[in-house]
């Protein structure tokens, strides 16, 4: 079990993400993307884990939007596929974010899962997905509460105790508005 904490989120969105950044230490990571079936594959390690978290996190607080590309990796022991670009959108705040942040501290207290699971989102989550093959960008779009759970559930899967081959498993419908792509995060 881990406990994430910021007690106090920084005002200024770009100091606000070096201590999320930081707190969330992705060095290292291996990620991979596809589609398998009927659903859209993320597949990580778990530093990868939590670059994720620290994506949804930093959007959830802080607004606008985050891209994720693999022709972006600067640290040389990391590892992307270079086919998708991940789109991170705040559905609920200004295009250009610039507003204060929405929350004034964070604790989450990480748990192992021991299997694959259909987690649920907090009260009050919307999050559409969607996948535009021509772009080759899958979007999360979602409110603060959906960007925080996805967060949350990132951290989980990253813990040691979480072996490689789990899912977090999130279907159109169950945890996402109906016109969504189904999704699953899976442990590397």
């Amino acid at each position: 079990m881990t406990i994430y904490e910021l007690k106090k989120i920084p005002y200024d969105a770009t100091k606000g993400s070096m201590k999320i950044n930081d707190m969330l230490d992705s060095s290292g990571y291996i990620s991979y993307s596809k589609l398998e079936g009927k659903y859209f594959i993320f597949e990580d390690n778990a530093a990868s884990l939590r670059g994720n978290a620290s994506a949804f996190l930093n959007t959830a607080i802080y607004g606008s939007h985050v891209h994720l590309s693999g022709r972006n990796t600067m640290d040389s022991r990391s590892k992307m596929d270079l086919d998708v670009e991940i789109l991170i959108e705040d559905s609920e705040y200004p295009p250009l974010g610039g507003g204060p942040p929405r929350l004034t501290s964070f604790r989450y207290e990480a748990k192992s899962l021991a299997s694959s699971v259909l987690r649920p989102l907090r009260p009050g989550s919307r999050c559409l997905t969607g996948f535009d093959e021509d772009d080759k960008e899958f979007a999360f779009v979602g409110n603060m509460d959906a960007l925080l759970s996805l967060a949350e559930h990132c951290l989980d899967l990253a813990e040691d105790g979480s072996p490689p081959g789990v899912e977090l498993i999130y279907e159109p419908g169950v945890q996402l508005i109906p016109e969504s792509i189904p999704f699953k995060f899976r442990k590397i």
